[in-house]
């Protein structure tokens, strides 16, 4: 699996993200860099791309990035966390 660059900004990578379930539990999947956000299911594509705040008010939430949850491992976006990596101590 490898990292998917983001068709946005060219500087981020794409990794999956949740709402918490308390809030709606919807997943997406987002760029570190610029926040640019495609639904669950969605081509990684320029077209299919909107903004974080945009998203969350869509559904009604609050835009505090600091409730999304990273999801940690998509089959399209494996973004690997640092203990994951090979030679990481415990």
């Amino acid at each position: 699996m490898s990292e998917v660059e983001c068709p946005v900004c060219g500087l981020g990578r794409v990794a999956g993200y949740r709402v918490p379930p308390r809030l709606d539990g919807a997943a997406f999947r987002m760029c570190g860099e610029c926040e640019a956000v495609w639904e669950q299911g969605q081509d990684i594509d320029r077209d299919f791309a909107e903004d974080l705040l945009g998203y969350l008010r869509d559904r009604g939430l609050q835009p505090w990035l600091e409730d999304l949850e990273r999801e940690r491992a998509w089959p399209a976006v494996a973004v690997p966390e640092a203990e994951d990596l090979p030679g990481a101590e415990d």
